[in-house]
């Protein structure tokens, strides 16, 4: 069974959780809750999540049935990231030579125990997933240079402030235990969608290869970062 440690963070498959079936799970040490990654299940649509737990960017992407040349492109291509520093951070992301795809950030920072604001944005863990079979076909770690660190940041800072989550932390876990069919996790995110639809509308409307301002980062196979830049305004 898959399990990683990144960080203070530790990432597991977990089977047979309750309202989700198996699922990632990344969870640290302390007051903060484990949050829950769904990646796999004939009912969840090929695309890319995001998650900002443990000033770490996890990226998930899932695929269905992936090919022998996807899995490689995933595993030891280029990656190429494209940010958007709106009020709510919006992304998308190119594997190899295939298109771009938007990134959906299913958790910012939001709740001050989830991360250490104080602490830069330490590193994007990416995963891919066969979104059938619930294989883990490839992961990556890409450590993030200073000055992006602090614009990943500054990015979460400004969600937090958007989106401070802190006080309704007890009553989404308690609603969780009530509800039959959302746990904690499901109301968060769930919150965090309605809270930042217009920013997602905004940058899904703009052209991916010419984002106002947006942050422009190259990736290469052996995952380091050859390229940032950042554009003008249009």
């Amino acid at each position: 069974m898959f399990s990683m440690q990144y960080g203070d963070v530790t990432l597991s498959v977990k089977e047979d959780v309750p309202k989700r079936g198996t699922v990632l799970c990344a969870e640290m040490e302390g007051d903060a809750a484990e949050i829950y990654m769904d990646y796999c299940g004939y009912s969840l649509p090929d695309g890319t999540n995001a998650y900002m737990y443990g000033n770490r960017l996890f990226i998930v992407t899932r695929w269905a049935d992936m090919s022998d040349e996807e899995v490689y492109a995933a595993a030891a291509g280029e990656l190429h990231l494209v940010f958007a520093p709106l009020g709510f951070l919006q992304g998308a992301m190119r594997i190899g030579n295939y298109d771009w795809s938007d990134i959906t950030f299913t958790l910012y920072h939001c709740i001050r125990f989830f991360n250490d604001e104080n602490r830069p944005v330490e590193a994007i863990v990416f995963l891919f997933c066969d979104q059938l079979s619930g294989e883990i076909v490839a992961r990556r770690e890409v450590f993030l240079p200073p000055p992006l660190a602090e614009f990943m940041r500054q990015a979460f800072v400004r969600a937090h402030k958007s989106a401070a989550l802190d006080m309704n932390y007890g009553a989404y876990l308690q609603q969780g235990k009530k509800d039959e069919t959302l746990d904690f996790c499901d109301i968060l995110y769930n919150k965090l969608t309605e809270l930042s639809e217009i920013d997602v509308r905004a940058f899904r409307d703009a052209d991916v290869n010419a984002v106002p301002y947006g942050v422009y980062v190259t990736v290469d196979p052996d995952n380091q970062i050859t390229q940032i830049r950042q554009n003008g305004e249009e």
